[in-house]
């Protein structure tokens, strides 16, 4: 039986003698920025629409002000 060399793995840390593990960071990053500019976009087509729904409600209201 032989014994692993103890000298053999002095210089290493715990950390390097663990494997190499990808945990898809750069991936998640990417998605997260697409996410980003379609919720931006979201947002910002409902406040549009909230914008133009109030102005039309009040040309209504000034409307039927205006006619009685």
């Amino acid at each position: 039986m032989s014994r692993p060399d103890v000298h053999q793995n002095e210089g290493l840390s715990m950390a390097d003698q663990l494997p190499s593990i990808n945990f898809g960071f750069d991936d998640l990053r990417e998605r997260m920025m697409q996410f980003t500019a379609r919720f931006d976009e979201f947002i910002e087509k409902g406040r549009k629409r909230v914008l133009e729904e109030r102005n039309h409600f009040r040309l209504n209201v000034a409307e039927v002000q205006g006619t009685q």
